[in-house]
């Protein structure tokens, strides 16, 4: 790569090197302007060599035209070999004269870099070396010294060569001007990259007769990138911009401006539409020049590069964390372990938020920008940089490097000699690289209607409840993406308008490897939880008013009713009525007392579901002082996840929709009663959700089942909206076999049934058809119920049938933890999930076994009955 194309990145002027080389050049350009002079300022490398290779034919002997061909030779991409005849034939000519002796020694050192630039390092060395004993100028000194060290890096970086495979991504992507500066998301769907291409937003071509940089996008479809066009309007002017970094998901966008002498900006992706780029704040943007940005895969820290007062010298790398308010707090240099006194440039911290790439002229260079990596340690530090090795890195600039996820391939640009023109874009495969333990999932948030924009996708630690990050979906395709670091479980929220949601788990090992996860999610406002509760609060209020009710308020006794919840909702439905009647009877009994007591189901973290209980408590709480309640009169509290009365989930782990609202629900205790004329009726559990439920409660309410009919209206492979069914009353919703079940009614007979089914067809459902009320069982209860005497014969067996347990966790696991083991089935027990393998019929033949696996390194795995992973109340049938 060249120092060119660092130019062309982020167009901040000239890069030749260090300053005291910009000084010796000039020295050879002030003594005569010429037409020569005026297109090496202007970096037009390959028109002055035309020039001075013309007028050479005429002067061959004369050294200041050798010496700047032979510079512009130097400086271009390809031709760097062919600068060290012009160099050589100047310095002999200037060596001969006894005069301008320093024309002579500023024409050897270049002379030495140009032996540098093409691998000759041991003529560079000894040159230099000589060179440097006819000055006491320490500057020259340090220049030459300099020179020298970076000669020697190349030598030892040289003789262990790192392996490489690099491909030119082709003429559907590079064009014949210089495409350079590529970001990728980190599933490498989508590339963004800067071009001086044609046409552009400006039709002007520069002095070095390129057009002006415009930002281009490509789309990576079946392992191809697709002819890229110009990223939009709103971004692309009539000035430079350059693309300089990318969010992981490809939804954020930073920008180089070359207004205020380096400004960086940032646009977002609405749906199809890129963003009007806005200038980011003043902990960033200063009046010095900021040129870089990359942003961490949580979206809470931004690294950047700037040239502000205060820093070690030059260019520096800076972090700044992101604001409660979204805003950039204060930026923070990395310190001298990552910034020197010379440049660093494009850094770029990786998904696994730990390691850093960037580039600097100031460690172990084998000359311009080498591309090093640091990390941080368990101290909170950076480790020392590491030269990321040759031909990674090479005697020219090296920068702006995007590395991929899993840290195997990286893009960047480069002049080389399968280029299409200027420089190109490339991928480089890294097989000797150590691949990085990140996760990325991904998916499709299908909202059925419901605005995406109103979509949040919150992502905790599951052992602390800690929010990793926040994410929105793509608005226009519904799109997400975010990445797992390894070592900890997770619990991604996704919910819209802040009441439905969908909760994922996901435990990424120690040991995991780097894996995507493709997981869509069906959201929409009547997703399956909620039209589940919804039916359920219904239901539950007929249920609970029951005859003994009815009979107690006939004799002057006040009945109200614990309350049901709609899923991660505090907001109370159906329940007016009752919240009046008791307020009615707090405000006529001044003495009475009530705590309300909220809780939740088991889905999603367990603070999450902590707020969430004492949140429906409060909500309660407020509506009865809105009522006139007297505040003292009531108290109210959370208690989360305790006191479960209802089934949460099957043997595997998955929830069982139909029982989950019996456990959200707030609760009435009442004290200091001396009427004892308010009486609380319980949640109601249907015998099949309950857990207290008695085996023959279970076979007697099944028996029932088997002689009820309902009317099945539809079924569907995604949830449907309740005004589908408006003109339907007690619609519920049963998911079985992969599909939305909605039914109406419970009929005692068949010919009853037919005689509604009439009236559902009036209704405009002319599919709709009857069937038991038994087919839409859960199917767990189903097949543990069933047959009595069967399942006591299948449990005599399991008690004599052994298996080997892997582990044991608090929540769910990702398969690939034991993806050595063929075979594991998981049980839910006593709140926690157990894994296990096999079904030996001998003990013998188990302990044989459990050999095997502790060799594949489980050395806690030990051999269990098969019956234990069963819930007690089975045992007793």
């Amino acid at each position: 790569m060249e120092a060119n194309n660092i130019q062309a990145c982020i167009n901040k002027g000239a890069i030749y090197g260090l300053l005291i080389l910009i000084f010796l050049l000039r020295f050879n350009l002030s003594a005569q302007k010429s037409n020569i002079d005026d297109l090496i300022e202007n970096k037009n490398f390959d028109k002055a060599i035309e020039v001075g290779v013309s007028l050479l034919a005429d002067k061959p002997n004369n050294a200041g035209l050798n010496f700047k061909v032979g510079y512009s030779f130097m400086n271009t991409a390809l031709r760097k070999s062919e600068s060290i005849p012009y160099l050589e034939k100047a310095y002999e000519i200037y060596s001969k004269r006894k005069t301008n002796s320093k024309s002579a020694f500023e024409t050897k050192f270049y002379l030495g870099m140009a032996y540098r630039k093409n691998y000759e390092f041991k003529k560079a060395i000894a040159l230099l070396t000589e060179l440097k004993k006819t000055s006491t100028n320490n500057e020259l000194h340090n220049a030459i010294d300099n020179e020298i060290l970076q000669c020697q890096n190349g030598e030892k970086l040289m003789k262990n060569p790192v392996k490489v495979q690099v491909t030119n991504l082709g003429v559907s992507l590079n064009s014949s001007y210089s495409d350079h500066c590529p970001i990728v998301s980190a599933d490498e769907s989508v590339m963004i990259f800067t071009s001086r291409r044609e046409p552009s937003a400006s039709k002007e071509t520069g002095v070095d007769g390129q057009y002006n940089e415009d930002i281009y996008i490509s789309y990576n479809e079946n392992g191809k990138w697709q002819k890229p066009k110009s990223i939009s309007i709103n971004i692309n002017t009539e000035a430079h911009e350059a693309s300089i970094g990318l969010s992981p998901d490809g939804q954020q966008l930073f920008i180089y401006s070359e207004v205020d002498n380096g400004t960086i900006l940032t646009s977002f992706l609405r749906g199809d539409e890129w963003s009007k780029p806005k200038r980011l704040g003043g902990n960033i943007n200063t009046r010095s020049r900021e040129t870089h940005a990359s942003l961490s895969v949580d979206g809470k820290f931004l690294y950047f590069t700037s040239d502000r007062p205060g820093g070690s010298g030059g260019l520096d790398i800076y972090v700044s964390e992101k604001n409660r308010d979204g805003t950039w707090g204060k930026a923070k240099n990395l310190g001298p372990s990552i910034n020197t006194e010379f440049d660093e440039e494009g850094p770029f911290i990786h998904h696994d938020g730990i390691t850093l790439y960037f580039s600097s002229k100031g460690h172990e260079t084998m000359g311009g920008y080498d591309i090093f990596s640091a990390s941080i340690n368990g101290f909170g530090t950076w480790t020392k940089p590491q030269n990321l090795g040759y031909p990674v890195n090479t005697t020219d600039d090296d920068a702006f490097f995007a590395i991929t996820a899993d840290g195997k391939r990286a893009y960047f640009s480069s002049y080389r000699e399968d280029g299409l023109g200027g420089s190109d874009i490339y991928m480089m495969a890294l097989p000797e690289a150590d691949e990085k333990p990140v996760t990325i999932v991904k998916g499709k948030v299908d909202a059925c209607g419901s605005d995406i924009n109103n979509v949040l996708i919150t992502v905790c630690n599951s052992e602390n409840d800690e929010i990793v990050g926040l994410y929105k979906p793509n608005t226009r395709s519904g799109k997400y993406l975010f990445v797992l670091p390894k070592g900890k479980n997770y619990s991604a929220i996704f919910e819209v308008n802040g009441q439905e949601k969908v909760i994922e788990d996901f435990f990424i090992g120690e040991n995991a490897d780097f894996q995507v996860i493709y997981k869509p999610i069906s959201l929409l406002k009547g997703t399956p939880c909620e039209q589940v509760v919804a039916s359920a609060d219904t239901k539950q209020q007929q249920r609970n008013i029951d005859l003994f009710s009815v009979w107690d308020e006939a004799k002057g006794y006040t009945i109200i009713e614990d309350i049901v919840f709609r899923v991660n909702s505090s907001q109370c439905y159906n329940y007016r009525d009752n919240l009046a009647k008791l307020a009615n009877y707090l405000k006529t009994n001044p003495d009475v007392k009530v705590e309300i007591v909220g809780y939740s189901d088991t889905q999603g973290p367990e603070a999450f579901n902590l707020k969430l209980s004492k949140k429906r408590a409060y909500v309660v709480t407020t509506q009865l002082i809105k009522f006139g309640v007297d505040k003292n009169q009531l108290s109210y509290r959370g208690d989360g996840i305790k006191n479960q009365i209802s089934i949460n989930n099957y043997k595997d782990g998955s929830y069982l929709w139909q029982s989950l609202p019996y456990n959200r629900r707030v609760e009435f205790k009442v004290s200091n009663d001396t009427n004892e004329k308010l009486k609380v009726t319980p949640v109601k559990i249907p015998v099949l959700y309950g857990l207290d439920s008695k085996s023959d409660e279970v076979k007697k309410e099944l028996a029932r089942l088997e002689t009820v009919y309902t009317i099945q209206i539809g079924a569907y492979r995604k949830p449907v909206q309740r005004k589908v069914f408006a003109k339907i009353k007690n619609v519920q919703m049963y998911y079985s076999n992969k599909l939305y079940k909605y039914t109406t009614g419970e009929f005692n007979s068949f010919e009853s049934a037919q005689k509604e089914l009439l009236s559902v067809h009036n209704s405009g459902f002319d599919k709709a058809f009857i069937r038991k009320a038994s087919e839409y069982l859960p199917n767990e209860i189903s097949k543990l119920y069933s047959n009595p005497i069967d399942l006591k014969r299948e449990f005599a067996r399991l008690d004599t049938t052994y298996t080997i347990q892997l582990g044991v966790y608090r929540k769910p696991i990702q398969r690939t933890v034991y993806a050595d083991v063929k075979i594991v089935q998981m049980y839910y027990v006593n709140k926690l999930y157990k894994y296990s393998t096999g079904e030996y019929n001998s003990i013998e033949t188990a302990q044989e076994k459990l050999s095997n696996i502790r060799g594949l390194g489980y050395s806690k795995a030990y051999i269990r009955k098969v019956s234990e992973y069963y819930p007690n109340r089975f045992k007793n049938l």
